[in-house]
């Protein structure tokens, strides 16, 4: 029987004959002409296969390598992210050999992922770290081409998200709540209340801030430099201390290398998930609390550039919107305003 495409539905499958065995399997695309295309890639790879021109290499082996790489070239939460998709990504078809790994495969994975309720930006997320693996994998000679040269991202229409900026009442509120938790030792009411303090005191990131070292600061300058690998480049920042977080850093006791301790990111994420449901405010993350930190800069007038540079973007194009909300907040002043003929 001669390899050839087929439809079942709305479904294009393939087959081919290998040792001879008849095989199937599912091309997971309604595109009759992606397909074929898989189609091809597998017959491609048998050829090289048989041919003994094929060098396979051990799939945990190669993931291993790459999270090596990836450890050494990205951020720890990138490295983390890697590594947790990675390894979904090879126990979801308990894939041997890189060879075994084929388009369908990362189709079927797409598949798998929205049927156990991902949504398709996350899906896509994921797929932009294993099509980046196995471009490596090309790139370091164990593929001819990457198998996820041919699949396509979702295409969703990308809802507007609304900058959640946290007034100083409803911080007060958290940070009300936060003590009220009396189940939790003193000392560690104490460090969650310094690690949110200084998120909306400072607007930098979680990660940041647990990773943060005393050999990071300048008390003289009073200033706190960051390190982030972004795009594969290191980026330093430094961020001026206010008065509040140079009294608040100034009585925390030194106990290693940084400033709050070793404590896990989860930890801080969900506890304060937590205190603002306790609080009764409106929905918000901890990542707000960097928005809330941007938002009223804008509103003290602020300008774009300046939040900017204190935020670590690159470019102005993603603090508009700060300004934009200073200007409602100056609008919403002036409507408070009643005076009539």
């Amino acid at each position: 029987m001669s390899p050839t495409v087929y439809k079942r539905g709305n479904i294009w499958w393939f087959q081919w004959v290998e040792d001879g065995k008849q095989h199937r399997e599912s091309a997971h695309t309604s595109n009759r002409r992606v397909a074929q295309t898989f189609l091809g890639e597998k017959l491609y790879r048998l050829s090289k296969k048989k041919a003994g021109l094929l060098k396979d290499k051990n799939v945990n082996e190669f993931v291993k390598e790459y999270l090596e790489y990836s450890q050494t070239n990205k951020s720890p939460s990138s490295y983390q992210t890697d590594q947790r998709i990675l390894y979904k990504f090879t126990a979801l078809f308990k894939i041997r050999n890189l060879s075994e790994v084929t388009p369908s495969s990362i189709e079927k994975y797409k598949t798998i992922r929205i049927n156990q309720g991902a949504t398709k930006s996350t899906v896509n997320r994921e797929l932009t770290t294993i099509k980046h693996a196995f471009n490596k994998a090309r790139e370091w000679k164990y593929l001819e081409e990457s198998p996820g040269r041919f699949v396509r991202k979702f295409r969703y229409e990308k809802t507007s998200s609304k900058i959640r900026s946290l007034s100083s009442q409803e911080i007060a509120k958290i940070l009300e709540t936060l003590e009220a938790q009396t189940q939790k030792p003193e000392d560690m009411r104490l460090v969650l209340k310094r690690i949110i303090l200084m998120a909306v005191n400072t607007g930098m990131r979680l990660t940041e801030i647990l990773t943060a070292k005393w050999e990071d600061l300048n008390m003289k300058e009073r200033s706190i430099e960051t390190r982030t690998i972004k795009g594969g480049r290191l980026r330093i920042r430094r961020i001026p201390l206010n008065k509040t977080m140079v009294d608040i850093i100034g009585q925390v006791k030194p106990k290693g290398d940084y400033i709050f301790g070793r404590i896990s990111k989860s930890y801080v994420s969900h506890t304060f998930l937590k205190l603002v449901r306790k609080s009764r405010i409106a929905p918000a993350c901890f990542n707000d609390l960097r928005h809330t930190f941007a938002s009223h800069l804008g509103e003290t007038g602020a300008d774009e550039r300046t939040i900017a540079d204190l935020l670590g973007h690159s470019s102005t194009r993603t603090t508009w919107i700060y300004t934009h909300l200073s200007k409602e907040h100056l609008r919403k002043a002036v409507e408070k305003l009643s005076f009539e003929e």
